[in-house]
């Protein structure tokens, strides 16, 4: 309809009929969208929160989460349609209206990511009190964001664009970036992965290589590691999925051994009592089990004997505790003895 033909009708009068039913259609829809919100809508929530299935819970919060400007939007464009309005201005309505609509509705469907989210973590969490909720949290606004790129494109192909093309383009754009960038992506995946297996986590003492050290943060690309000479060691996650890493973590007890040399003029004697002053020894100190000792070669400098013995903790400072007080009880038991080391 062209804007002569509307200067027409409104000096004819016929107009103003129609603006009239166009009001009350209008205030009715108005009407009703507002009784749907207040009383359907607060009632079938009521009903979702008796419920175990959190679906229905998710689907409330969503609908809750639309403003008065969609119930408006939407009853003026009804109001519209008893109208024959200019053809420019009936085409903003309608943009305007398709704008408004998809707009509350990708809102509301990310509203019902986010309860859902909560649910998950608060459960997981219940499960398992050390939870890190980053990795969904990331995959979450990964989600999100698509949600609103994919109602951008579905507004864009409402004002006629042709949104095929448009996707195509990105879609050789984004192999282009993604060779581009394809060792950050790596480091990007093995975050995932360290994340989903659980190899390690914040607070565990690993080994990489002939590194070791407390893990303080994972990152996408990265993961820091405070070592025990005090430097922080920064290694890419796809390095840390690639390689071995010993994970001290779940480790209830440690075993170590190693040598005690003593010279040939050691009376038989006096070897044959070594065993039971390393037991007495190692007996006396916490967090430490003695295993055996043995005469393990008669070599040709020296009599080798190996230890055994169990540490009762996974703590590296625990262990380096015990070797200090342990290497000093042993040599005071031989000084008692007479026995002298090679």
């Amino acid at each position: 309809m062209d804007l002569a033909l509307f200067a027409q009708q409104v000096s004819n009068g016929s107009v103003f009929g129609e603006y009239t039913v166009a009001v009350l259609a209008f205030l009715a829809s108005l009407l009703i969208l507002k009784i749907f919100q207040k009383v359907i809508l607060y009632r079938l929530g009521k009903i979702a929160e008796k419920t175990e299935n959190k679906i229905d819970d998710a689907v409330i919060v969503a609908m809750n989460s639309i403003g008065w400007t969609f119930y408006v939007t939407v009853s003026f464009y009804l109001a519209m349609q008893f109208l024959v309005l200019p053809t420019l201005l009936d085409t903003l309505v309608t943009y305007l209206t398709y704008l408004v609509v998809i707009y509350y509705i990708a809102q509301g469907v990310n509203k019902a990511f986010d309860y859902g989210f909560e649910q998950y973590v608060k459960r997981e969490k219940s499960l398992d009190k050390n939870f890190d909720p980053s990795v969904p949290e990331i995959l979450l606004k990964v989600l999100k964001g698509s949600l609103w790129l994919v109602a951008l494109l579905l507004f864009l192909q409402n004002l006629g664009y042709q949104v095929s093309a448009l996707i195509a383009g990105l879609g050789v754009g984004g192999i282009a970036i993604a060779f581009a960038i394809q060792n950050v992506l790596a480091d990007i995946f093995a975050y995932f992965t360290i994340s989903f297996d659980k190899p390690f986590k914040v607070g565990d003492y690993v080994m990489v290589g002939t590194d070791m050290g407390e893990v303080r943060k994972i990152g996408l690309k990265s993961t820091r590691i405070q070592t025990f000479q005090g430097e922080e060691l920064i290694v890419s996650n796809r390095d840390l999925t690639n390689s071995r890493v010993r994970n001290y973590k779940n480790m209830e007890s440690r075993r170590l051994v190693f040598e005690l040399k003593f010279s040939y003029k050691t009376p038989a004697a006096k070897l044959e009592k070594v065993p039971k002053i390393l037991k007495s020894a190692i007996g006396n100190l916490k967090l430490i089990e003695f295993e055996r000792a043995y005469v393990k070669s008669l070599s040709g400098s020296a009599i080798a004997y190996e230890v055994s013995y169990i540490i009762k903790s996974r703590k590296y400072k625990d262990y380096v505790s015990i070797q200090n007080d342990l290497n000093i009880a042993i040599k005071k038991e031989i000084d008692k003895e007479k026995i002298s080391l090679v």
